[in-house]
């Protein structure tokens, strides 16, 4: 029992001290659904998508972080436009992450069966402070101050933008999140830094099956000063890179690598309108020392709805959306 407790301390201490670099929500599955990542990669497909991630990192050490998303999205026609809606909930400790945002993206035709998609999604997010236990000193630290006095629950407004290029068998993109972060005067302990994106995927058709290699780039500006730097902000780097096999749109298995993390491991079926998917992480190297950790458990879900029969020059239709 003191373990346990033990545990969930240094995590939430964890949190409250780095909580200003705290990352946008990693998915291993996100090549189904990136409107979290880039608001511009949505009404891609001739469907009606809805998707639901429930994720579990590091299994077996108590507290550690758990995360839902739910996503619906769309593509109208008449508009030349996609629409979505996002929710998030993240949970790691005792803190918790809220956050609802609206997406739209405009695509702008290209060629027949070729297009620009520019999108921007926003929204607001909540971070609660679920601990007892203060650390710190606030006569030194005022973020200290205000987590005690006013940290409990805090709001805070969200925008991303993105931009992508979709081809029949090419798709590019580069976002950012958080892009109010610089301008914010919120208490740091509060703040998500701003996040930057580069993805990009290719599909090869092998008879009726496909091989669809991605890599996608993530950088954070954690929003910390660095002496070595001056008054630059800091930044983390994170990559990643794999590919997926689908069997006649059935059945897919992959796997990727990400950097500072560990390998992925995925396989799904679809049913119908209905496709259900698992991947698991598996960590390279250890994340506590002395604590027990297992990888982390990701269950996907999807269910479309068809919204024309014909395939138009409007989009080109994706497997991955």
């Amino acid at each position: 029992m003191k373990r346990t407790r033990c545990y969930i301390i240094i995590i939430s201490l964890a949190f409250c001290l780095f909580a200003q670099g705290q990352q946008d929500i990693v998915l291993s599955q996100q090549q189904f659904s990136k409107i979290n990542s880039n608001p511009a990669a949505i009404g891609t497909s001739n469907y009606i998508n809805a998707h639901l991630f429930i994720r579990k990192q590091w299994a077996g050490f108590e507290g550690s972080p758990a995360t839902q998303a739910f996503n619906v999205q769309g593509y109208v026609k008449d508009y030349r436009s996609g629409f979505g809606l996002s929710v998030v909930n993240d949970k790691i400790g005792t803190n918790k992450v809220f956050s609802m945002k609206f997406a739209y993206a405009y695509h702008l035709q290209l060629a027949e069966d070729k297009h620009i998609a520019l999108g921007v999604s926003a929204g607001l997010m909540s971070r609660k402070y679920g601990g007892d236990i203060i650390f710190g000193d606030p006569e030194t630290d005022p973020d200290i101050i205000t987590m005690a006095n006013e940290g409990q629950l805090k709001f805070r407004e969200n925008i991303d933008l993105g931009i992508s290029y979709v081809a029949p068998k090419l798709t590019l993109g580069v976002s950012a999140t958080h892009v109010t972060r610089p301008f914010s005067k919120n208490s740091s302990w509060f703040n998500m830094p701003l996040q930057a994106y580069a993805f990009g995927e290719y599909i090869i058709n092998i008879g009726q099956h496909q091989f669809i290699p991605r890599a996608q780039f993530t950088s954070v500006f954690s929003g910390e000063k660095s002496d070595s730097v001056g008054m630059m902000e800091t930044m983390r780097y994170q990559f990643e890179a794999g590919g997926t096999f689908v069997f006649a749109e059935k059945v897919w298995i992959g796997a990727h690598y990400r950097s500072d993390d560990g390998i992925v491991a995925l396989a799904g079926l679809s049913f119908g309108n209905l496709r259900v998917g698992y991947s698991y992480d598996i960590r390279l190297g250890k994340t506590f020392k002395n604590a027990k950790v297992y990888g982390s458990h990701e269950i996907y879900l999807n269910y479309r709805i068809l919204i024309r029969e014909e395939e138009t020059s409007e989009i080109s239709p994706r497997f991955f959306e």
